[in-house]
């Protein structure tokens, strides 16, 4: 088995399939994350670079549009798609070019949630709207906000939470 199998096989072993797998390699080599070196009769390489399926994950989005990539790190940082879903009951996702927003369930205050990220000042725009068919209502809007600052928000004005 050459270097590059035992390579992609190993980073099948921790979950991935093997379309991932490839474009993983593709991306660690490409970058220079991975460093296959000649010692002695064989080639070896450093399985420190595969202990962490996060730092795998980011390979895998290497390749997204900016957008995509903004929306998953907004999502990320509002708790990731498991919570924002179990707790809210967040729905119908749509990446926007500079943010993203989806709707959730629960609150009487706000059904609609939006967050633009401005790449120049590296601040969020937050937005809640309370969307009936009878009334379309802005029911806030933050300016300037800090990506540790977007979870609190959401739980401010909706009064939901988004953790146990």
């Amino acid at each position: 088995m050459n270097t590059r199998q035992s390579i992609i096989e190993h980073i099948q072993g921790k979950g991935f399939n093997a379309d991932e797998a490839m474009k993983i390699y593709n991306v660690y080599t490409r970058e220079k994350i991975i460093q296959i070196d000649k010692h002695g009769g064989g080639w070896s390489y450093s399985h420190a670079v595969f202990a962490d399926r996060g730092v795998m994950n980011n390979a895998l989005n290497a390749d997204k549009e900016p957008a995509q990539q903004t929306a998953h790190i907004i999502i990320s940082q509002l708790g990731g798609m498991g919570k924002l879903t179990a707790m809210v009951g967040a729905y119908s996702f749509v990446t926007l070019d500079n943010g993203i927003k989806f709707y959730f369930k629960g609150s009487r205050k706000a059904n609609l949630c939006q967050v633009f990220y401005d790449q120049g000042s590296d601040l969020y725009t937050f937005e809640l709207w309370q969307i009936y068919p009878s009334k379309i209502k802005k029911v806030c809007s933050t300016d300037g906000a800090y990506n540790n600052m977007l979870i609190d928000l959401f739980q401010d004005y909706t009064g939901l939470r988004l953790s146990l």
